[in-house]
């Protein structure tokens, strides 16, 4: 591995910089530099939510209350219980399911005609369809078919869809909703469910089908017991009894039955005299309703009933009261009236259960007589009494009593489901109607471009981590420090040559140019931040080369990179004219003999060079030298094709080093990549140290790093590495918070020469 004791020493001196979990300037620093990732997909993101926007169906959703009051069921009951939570949770179920069932669903249909409603059969098409629309368009299949008319199984599944039941809270209402395009849709709808929920409440098909089933029994019972009691007399008469021996049990069954008929015919014309009381006054109407009450009290008044006639009763004297005080036109008289109808209606209400009630109680009072008189004429016609076995008697005799008392059971079942069905059992009130909704749920503008923005930031994010993963390249001097273990030289702005107006961004000058606007550069103070910087790393790598110059002899110092491309030459021409500056001798040889780039720029118009001085001519006759100029360039010219290598790794490059080392202040040698090709290898040996130019952004740190790691004499030559084609302005994007980049735009105006005094 590389490694510098300096930067260790030095890395050794932060605290706890490795060990933090969550790096908030390095986050930073990523979102700065990924900002336009983040805003494009931001952008895309919440053209999406519009997109969606437009094109999204609007669902309008209308809300009823039904309160479940499970105070009103306990007064059916004789003795009253408190309700536990667990049967509360389960009727809360029960009715929830209710609500769900195709049984309400289908009354709901039917009662507003909706598969017959056109905007219930059509709604508009949802967001995929429109988007299929838009991208097939004349080759989607045309519009489509308005349905004008289903059947009423396919509109009450279709009904299902869009209905909400909920539970508010943990109290023992119901919501019931519906969701439909059409807001007076909604709430037409909303309101069929509560109306279709609470006539299946007040109907009680349960309790009606139980009582017919009960009465259904009863009948066969009947029919059971009385053939079982033949049975009896049957097998007495067959077994010759004389009637002597049961006379006087006959007579004692007869007697009964006698004196049960007399209590059945009281019972019933008791029942129907109430009956046709109760009846009279539902035929006179609700209005009549008021005046008739008092027929309430001939019954067993329940304490709801009581109230409600007191409450009757208090508000017709509060009438009288106002009227008498203040005039017939007074407002309150108007309020007290619709409180007196309303309480009228609910004493009609009760009218009417009170007459079924009574019409109950008068059809088993009437079936109960017919049966005595049947069981007394049978009794009566009976002429002779059988003679049986006691055992066989004993049995027929049992299994009519069996059946003398289930009959009874079921009998008493019976009344007793007759009279709490004669109750007013109405759990379900609609507390809240459902109103017309003023604006749409769905879509939600402010939720969906949330949404989409989020979505957005979340995707920018995920690209930017990956370009962030991608980054492989060196960006910041401290990682140059790091990962190599080299000194860091600078910072080579990306510079491009432009013609008549020195270095700024734009086309390259031609190469027998590009010379002579460097050494004007070098030469005159620029106020251009990004020029003076270029400059500022030249002698820094300045100060480094002259580090390494010991005893007064020549320095030779080789410029390469790991890569073609990278600006070495540029850099080594540059760094050569700034050391000539001071009037040292410098000499610049051109090592790249398959692209010489340097002598193409520097000395364009030699003829012999390198090759020519291995190959025994002397060097010194192939120098060019600017006129006014300390430096001098051997260039690197041949005639052949391509050329070779051999020369480099000969004496006679050893002897020409050792005599240029004698003559110059400094030797700059543009050496060849340090990558596969061996050229530069075979030159380094004989030099006093290498400056590195890696390009900003480009180059493999990996690559970098394995190359030097892979020859230990090339790292150890290695005296510094400075970045080329910096882009500035981005430069701090990859700092983070108190790094040195982060303050290189402070020297803009420090490079700017200072105005005149005035005087």
């Amino acid at each position: 591995m590389l490694e510098k004791s300096q930067s260790q020493g030095l890395a050794e001196r932060v605290p706890g910089r490795d060990v933090r979990f969550l790096d908030l300037d390095r986050l930073l620093s990523a979102l700065l530099r990924q900002w336009r990732i983040f805003a494009i997909c931001i952008g895309i993101g919440l053209m999406l939510g519009v997109v969606y926007l437009s094109l999204a169906p609007r669902l309008y959703y209308s809300e009823g209350a039904i309160l479940i009051d499970q105070n009103v069921q306990g007064m059916v009951s004789d003795v009253m219980n408190q309700t536990s939570v667990a049967t509360i949770e389960s009727e809360l179920s029960n009715q929830s399911e209710l609500l769900r069932s195709s049984r309400v669903a289908r009354s709901v249909v039917e009662a507003e005609g909706l598969n017959t409603d056109v905007t219930f059969l059509n709604p508009p098409p949802s967001f995929t369809g429109r988007l299929r629309q838009i991208v097939l368009g004349p080759f989607g299949g045309g519009e489509r078919r308005q349905l004008t008319e289903i059947s009423v199984e396919d509109a009450t599944e279709y009904l299902k869809g869009g209905l909400v039941v909920g539970r508010v809270g943990r109290s023992s209402v119901l919501s019931v909703g519906y969701m439909s395009h059409s807001p007076e849709l909604a709430q037409r709808i909303a309101s069929a469910y509560a109306q279709a929920f609470t006539r299946e409440q007040l109907n009680g098909d349960i309790a009606s089908q139980a009582t017919s089933w009960l009465q259904d029994q009863l009948v066969q019972l009947s029919a059971s017991r009385r053939q079982a009691s033949d049975a009896v007399e049957a097998f007495r008469l067959s077994s010759g009894h004389s009637v002597a021996q049961d006379q006087r049990l006959f007579q004692q069954r007869l007697d009964g039955l006698t004196a049960q008929l007399v209590v059945a015919q009281s019972e019933t014309a008791r029942a129907r005299a109430l009956n046709e009381q109760v009846q009279r006054a539902v035929a006179e109407g609700p209005a009549a309703a008021g005046a008739n009450a008092s027929v309430l009290l001939t019954g067993d008044a329940d304490p709801t009933t009581a109230a409600l006639l007191n409450d009757y009763s208090a508000i017709d004297r509060r009438i009288v009261e106002v009227t008498a005080t203040f005039g017939a036109d007074h407002p309150q008289i108007a309020v007290l009236q619709r409180q007196l109808d309303e309480k009228s209606s609910a004493i009609f209400t009760q009218l009417q259960q009170l007459g079924e009630r009574y019409a109950n109680a008068l059809r088993v009072a009437e079936g109960r007589e017919t049966q005595l008189r049947a069981d007394v004429q049978s009794e009566g016609e009976r002429s002779a009494l059988t003679t049986q076995s006691q055992v066989e008697l004993a049995q027929l005799a049992q299994k009519a009593s069996a059946l003398e008392t289930l009959y009874n059971s079921f009998l008493t079942s019976y009344e007793e489901a007759i009279r709490r069905q004669s109750f007013p059992i109405t759990s379900a009130r609609l507390i809240t109607a459902p109103t017309v909704p003023g604006g749409a749920i769905s879509p939600r503008s402010t939720f969906t471009l949330v949404g989409a923005t989020l979505f957005g930031a979340f995707l920018g994010l995920c690209f930017g981590a990956i370009n962030e993963l991608r980054e492989r390249s060196f960006r910041l001097g401290s990682q140059v420090t790091r990962d190599l273990g080299v000194r860091f030289a600078g910072y080579l702005p990306d510079l491009r040559l432009r013609r008549g107006r020195g270095i700024k961004l734009g086309a390259t000058l031609p190469e027998d140019q590009l010379h002579q606007t460097l050494r004007k550069h070098m030469i005159e103070a620029s106020p251009d931040f990004a020029v003076a910087t270029f400059v500022e790393t030249l002698k820094t790598g300045k100060m480094l080369i002259q580090a390494q110059r010991h005893h007064g002899r020549g320095v030779v110092i080789g410029i390469s990179s790991i890569l073609p491309g990278e600006g070495k030459t540029t850099y080594a021409i540059a760094l050569a004219e700034l050391m000539s500056l001071t009037g040292q001798q410098v000499l610049l040889i051109d090592g790249d003999l398959r692209h010489p780039a340097t002598s193409r720029i520097a000395a364009p118009y030699a003829v012999s060079g390198l090759v020519e001085a291995l190959n025994g001519m002397p060097w010194r006759n192939m120098l060019h030298r600017a006129e006014g100029s300390s430096l001098s360039v051997l260039p690197a010219v041949t005639t052949a094709p391509r050329a070779g290598t051999d020369g480099l790794v000969s004496s006679q490059l050893a002897e020409l080093l050792r005599e240029a080392r004698d003559e110059f202040d400094f030797v700059i040698v543009d050496l060849p990549p340090l990558g596969p090709i061996v050229d530069a290898r075979s030159i380094i040996p004989y030099t006093d140290g290498v400056m590195l130019v890696v390009e900003w952004g480009r180059t493999p740190r990996r690559l970098v790093r394995t190359t030097l790691e892979q020859d230990a004499q090339i790292e150890a030559s290695v005296i510094g590495a400075v970045l080329n084609k910096v882009n500035l302005p981005k430069l701090s994007r990859y700092s983070e918070m108190g790094e040195a980049e982060r303050y290189m735009g402070a020297y803009g105006n420090y490079f700017r020469p200072a105005p005149p005094a005035k005087i």
